[in-house]
């Protein structure tokens, strides 16, 4: 696992298209045969070391995906080394695998920055987001905007200074790596499943009820100890998760406090608020002005410990 901070400049030793020998920056750290290495965003494994100068073979599937295929001796190459417990988790987290190569289209001073821009293969750019992470030659920068068919990072000099991306050149070519996390949210189901029709028509009793036939499976259910959501389309954007009060049970209050959206509430008759002493909330109520009573007490003499931490309505 690498996070894009460069720890030096390398230099290719020898590139016979099989097997490369890299030499290492001064403030290279100790590796050994077996280890990983960053090299311009590549992660490769030592295969000997001797003289400040390691080697690695390099597969054909590596030369092919990467901008390896026109890697010459005396190039200079980005290093970086892999992350140790204890290290700061600087940068984004990046593995080294290439998802694309992407040409430099132009490179403009800014401010004492290069603005480069960069045009990735069309399959990688709905991937793209401004302000996300992304790694260019395996140094971790920043995408400060994407357009139709490109995409610009703001190279600031220091990053300038400590990596081969002061000396990009229109035409030129660059590994592209997204960020990890970013990677794996985007292999979950699309959030467009989320919607609340699509979860409601996934549930195993979904549908519309209606009539006594509707109203006693949904008594059914509450009498067993299970709750009903309803929800009117017609009405309203939102539902209402209901359980029976009789058979409440402290795992479903936890259920409505971490995964239901609102205040809970209960029904309760007028004269029994008014013997409480719990007056109606102020104000003309919600947008269905529902006459609404609240008191922080009544959560806690309900269930002998403040278990709710907000106002508890009482419709009436």
């Amino acid at each position: 696992m690498f996070t894009g901070c460069i720890r030096g400049l390398g230099l290719v030793d020898s590139f016979d298209g099989a097997y490369l020998q890299v030499r290492l920056p001064q403030s290279a750290q100790a590796i050994s045969t077996g280890c990983s290495v960053c090299v311009s965003g590549v992660r490769l494994t030592v295969q000997d070391v001797a003289g400040g100068v390691f080697g690695a073979t390099i597969a054909a599937e590596t030369r092919l995906r990467s901008t390896f295929d026109s890697l010459a001796a005396g190039q200079p190459v980005n290093v970086e080394f892999p992350l140790t417990v204890g290290d700061a988790l600087d940068g984004h987290l990046a593995q080294g695998y290439v998802d694309a190569v992407g040409k430099i289209a132009r490179v403009d001073q800014e401010d004492g920055c290069l603005r480069a821009w960069i045009r990735p293969p069309e399959r990688l750019l709905p991937k793209l987001v401004a302000k996300a992470p992304i790694a260019v030659d395996g140094v971790s920068v920043t995408i400060a905007q994407r357009l139709r068919d490109r995409f610009s990072v703001v190279i600031l000099p220091v990053t300038r200074a400590a990596s081969t991306l002061g000396q990009l050149v229109p035409g030129g070519r660059v590994n592209l790596e997204l960020d990890l996390i970013g990677r794996l949210v985007a292999r979950r189901p699309r959030a467009a499943s989320l919607d609340l029709p699509h979860v409601v028509s996934a549930l195993a009793s979904a549908g519309h009820v209606s009539g006594r036939a509707g109203v006693q499976q949904a008594v059914t259910r509450l009498a067993a100890g299970g709750s009903v959501a309803v929800w009117d389309p017609d009405a309203e954007s939102e539902g209402d998760v209901i359980f029976a009060g009789a058979q409440l049970r402290p795992g479903a209050v936890t259920f409505l406090l971490t995964e239901v959206c609102g205040h809970p509430t209960v029904p309760c008759a007028a004269e029994v608020l008014d013997r409480l002493g719990i007056g109606p909330i102020p104000g003309r109520g919600d947008r269905h002005r529902t006459a609404g009573a609240a008191d922080l007490e009544v959560a806690a003499l309900r269930w002998g410990t403040p278990l709710v931490e907000m106002p508890l309505k009482a419709w009436l």
